[in-house]
């Protein structure tokens, strides 16, 4: 889990609690936030709660790593995930967004994505953070970009999908 709240111009980023199924679930229950992943959406907010339960389990012996809830400062809503993990089976560490489909477009994806790779580079002296892209999900892969990420080509190797590999070292 991260060990501190993130903030931004307009976001802080928070470690998920099991207390925040409902706003989990306006995000991975929506079939558009889940088709770029090219996965199924949550159906129940049972399911939802069990997900965020063992995802927040996974995250506590990951000290400085985390699962992320995106919090919009002026109202207090979540808007979104941030993930900064390590990916499937390796010592790569990944960013990640996922935002409630009603955000999109609005710049949070590459704002929290910023204060992550920062708080990465910074706090954890990691020296390269990759992210992964489904190859049809062009708003991602613009985020990718605009966060100075290179497209290093495909990979097979996570989540069992062909992906696009972004990376960034450290400045």
């Amino acid at each position: 889990m991260i060990d501190k709240t993130l903030e931004t111009e307009r976001l802080l980023i928070a470690d998920w609690t099991p207390e925040d199924v409902e706003a989990a679930f306006q995000i991975y229950g929506d079939p558009q936030v889940m088709a770029p992943m090219q996965g199924q959406p949550i159906e129940t907010l049972e399911e939802q709660h069990q997900r965020l339960t063992d995802r927040c389990k996974a995250m506590e012996v990951l000290p400085g790593y985390g699962f992320c809830k995106l919090i919009r400062k002026d109202d207090g809503q979540i808007v979104g995930s941030g993930i900064l993990k390590p990916l499937p089976n390796s010592d790569w560490i990944e960013v990640g967004w996922h935002l409630r489909s009603d955000c999109w477009g609005q710049g949070y994806a590459t704002e929290a994505g910023k204060a992550l790779l920062d708080y990465g580079f910074g706090d954890l002296g990691l020296d390269r953070i990759y992210a992964i892209v489904h190859p049809l999900n062009e708003p991602s892969k613009r985020v990718a970009l605009r966060l100075g990420m290179r497209l290093l080509g495909l990979t097979t190797q996570f989540y069992n999908m062909e992906l696009e590999l972004y990376a960034t070292d450290k400045a």
